[in-house]
């Protein structure tokens, strides 16, 4: 698959800017649209991605500091994004489950040992 040259990849923003703040798309139109993207350039985020959850479209300002996206989400409003629920893929838009890592307690592991 090409990319274009100079663009980051969706990995490499995460990996970068760590820090996202999700907005509903509603909330970056009309009237906010200026307020809302001056403040994100002050703040030097970089432009995000979309998704859609229950049929609401998001839009997600990605920055590499925590205290701008804390500042930019006390200004705008919004919900942190975990950069890992972001769809890959064809289902580029549609969020992933959350990660959830179940480790195994002792007892477990002693029965699967017994057991082989």
């Amino acid at each position: 698959m090409g990319r274009y040259k100079g663009r980051m990849t969706p990995n490499t923003r995460d990996l970068q800017f760590p820090h996202q703040i999700s907005l509903p798309t509603t909330q970056c139109r009309g009237d906010n649209y200026q307020r809302v993207h001056q403040l994100a350039d002050t703040l030097s985020a970089v432009p995000g991605h979309q998704y859609c959850d229950n049929d609401v479209w998001h839009q997600v300002f990605c920055f590499n500091e925590k205290t701008h996206a804390e500042t930019f989400k006390a200004e705008i409003g919004g919900e942190w994004f975990d950069p890992r629920r972001r769809g890959r893929g064809t289902k580029w838009h549609l969020l992933r489950d959350p990660v959830t890592k179940k480790y195994r307690t002792p007892e477990e592991i002693l029965k699967l040992k017994r057991g082989s």
